[in-house]
């Protein structure tokens, strides 16, 4: 009963900083999409275990969602995929847009 508990504490632990890692990876790819001091408000995120509908395949994916943004757009969505991968934004143009924004706010 000791060893099966071990395990599990064990493999609990593992999948723990697999999880960590791949929300680093994930942190890092929207990194570069928004860069630093991005132009968007509130964050929140998420790992749909289903698949990300909106994207084709429904791959499962970080999902990192900003609410108000200076943007002027109503809402952004950011898809990565577990292992950092950018899988697309919602607007499409998002890096465009950030840029644009940054380029504006440059005297």
């Amino acid at each position: 009963m000791k060893r099966a508990m071990k395990l599990i504490v064990v493999l609990v632990f593992i999948g723990g900083l697999v999880a960590l890692a791949s929300y680093a990876g994930a942190r890092a790819a929207l990194g570069k999409v928004i860069g630093p001091d991005p132009p968007l408000g509130d964050r929140s995120w998420a790992f749909p275990f289903k698949g990300v509908e909106v994207l084709p395949d429904t791959p499962r994916a970080w999902v990192f969602s900003f609410g108000t943004n200076k943007l002027n757009v109503r809402t952004v969505q950011v898809f990565v995929s577990p292992t950092g991968k950018l899988l697309g934004t919602r607007p499409r143009d998002l890096k465009q847009r950030v840029e644009a924004y940054r380029d504006a706010r440059v005297p």
